[in-house]
């Protein structure tokens, strides 16, 4: 995230990341408390940060694909 520069949110984010075992737990995945609104590029830094190591990925249809 530039400081500084506010731009709209376009996009949410959870908190608590989602996993194949938490994805069907409503308290995670929807739950308005886990989500933040982001602008696109504070969402890609944010999962930059996060995603390392990780061996999974979801698709554009909220689908596991294994890496």
């Amino acid at each position: 995230m530039r400081r500084g520069i506010y731009k709209p949110a376009k996009e949410v984010h959870h908190i608590e990341e989602l996993t194949p075992e938490n994805i069907y737990r409503p308290e995670v995945s929807l739950n308005f408390s886990n989500l933040i609104a982001l602008c696109k590029e504070c969402h890609k830094a944010r999962h930059k940060e996060h995603d390392k190591g990780r061996r999974y990925s979801f698709g554009k249809n909220g689908e596991i694909i294994l890496r």
